[in-house]
Formats: structure tokens, sequence, C-alpha cells
């Protein structure tokens, strides 16, 4: 089994569960514990005994966004997947790791959701004849983000092209528990532009960490 781990957490229940076995591989994808709770996931943090290389971690700068975790998405996975060769992926897909999320500090959009869940789905149907099962998680805006992630996420496990405007009838739902303005569209949305300073960094973080597993568990695990 592949489990990937896109919330802004490190996976580390599931990771400790897991470290020493090599049927299993887990990959997360999260906000540095330099930064945010559990505080863990580095990238030497990669299992222990015969599960050694099949923990992979990237901590991630607060500010990365789509394009970072695309690159990293682009280099790590398919790579480790094929050489793992899973009969199943898991993902947790929490998105927490929106922009406006209020407990983290990273800055995925719900396009950037979108291509990283058609990366999984295509990644499920090449290795897995698209044996994928897909779990939520973190996002801490239950009107605002996670149900149009979620949305975004069961349209492309489902290969179904969706509506962009929201349905009038979810907004008056809506609209009886969430105070703030609601979104009118499923994706698009209004992004406020990154600090060029924090931009740089956290994709100079990002391309430190892919370079330190591709130097470390790509060499255990033959990817």
């Amino acid at each position: 089994m592949l489990y990937l781990d896109i919330d802004a957490h490190h996976g580390d229940g599931v990771q400790y569960a897991f470290e020493e076995d090599p049927d299993v591989m887990t990959i997360s994808f999260h906000e540095s514990g330099r930064f945010l709770f559990p505080g863990t996931g580095f990238t030497e943090d990669a299992g222990r005994g015969s599960g050694r290389g099949y923990s992979v971690n990237l901590p991630l700068a607060p500010g990365s966004s789509d394009d970072i975790y695309l690159e990293a998405f682009d280099a790590l996975v398919p790579p480790l997947a094929r050489a793992f060769r899973p009969g199943i992926i898991l993902t947790q897909d929490g998105c927490d790791a929106h922009w406006s999320d209020p407990l983290s500090h990273l800055a995925l959009t719900l396009a950037g959701y979108r291509r990283l869940f058609q990366r999984q789905h295509d990644l499920a149907h090449e290795l897995t004849g698209g044996r994928w099962l897909a779990l939520g998680g973190g996002g801490y805006q239950a009107y605002t983000v996670v149900p149009r992630a979620w949305t975004i996420l069961l349209g492309v496990m489902a290969e179904r092209q969706l509506d962009e405007r929201l349905p009038e009838s979810w907004r008056q739902l809506a609209a009886k528990y969430e105070s703030g303005p609601l979104p009118d569209f499923l994706s698009r949305e209004e992004v406020p532009a990154a600090a060029p300073g924090a931009y740089a960094q956290a994709r100079a973080a990002a391309r430190e960490g892919i370079a330190a597993i591709k130097g470390s568990v790509f060499k255990l695990t033959g990817a």
C-alpha cells in the first residue's frame, strides 16, 4: 500500500504505525515542524529497520503555493510509486493547506488542489488499476473551503466535469451557519499575492527537501 498525505500536518500516526514495514510506503507533504504541530516529519525521518526508506517526508515552508506543491509532487511521488509498485493507493486529502486556513501557513488554492487530485487519479490508474481510496482530513473552514475541495476531489474520482458556479440552494443552506461571505464558484477565488521574498524562501526550502530525499530515500528504494 502507498499512503500519500497532503494534509498540512505531518502524518505522524500512520507513519509510526508502519515505519518498520517495507510493504507500506508513507509519503507526507506537510508544513515543516519548525512552524506547525506536531513538530515532526523532517526529511531524515525515513523509517526504521526493514522499513528504512519507506517513510518519506517533505516539510514545506510557510507560503508554499500551487507550483511548489506540484513541482514537489512530480519530482517525488511518481518515481517512488513506480519503484514501489503498490497494490492500492490511499490518500489523505486534508484541505488545511489552503491559503486561507486559520491554522496552517501554506498557500494551496482550490485550483491547485484540483491538479493534485488529478495527479493522484492518474497515478492510481497507471499503477493500481484505479484502486484508490481517498480520505478527508484537516480543513477548518466548514463552508467556504472544505465542501468545495472535497467536491472537486469527488468529481476527479468520478471523472465528472462539475459546474463552476455553486448552486444557490447550497448557498442558502450554508448561509444559515456561516456568518461571513460565501463563495460563488467551486474553484475560482481571489488569492492574495505572495510576498516575493517569502515565496523564494519557500521554493528554495522545497527544492532542498526534494534533493535530500533523492539523495537518501531514492537510493534505498531504487526509485
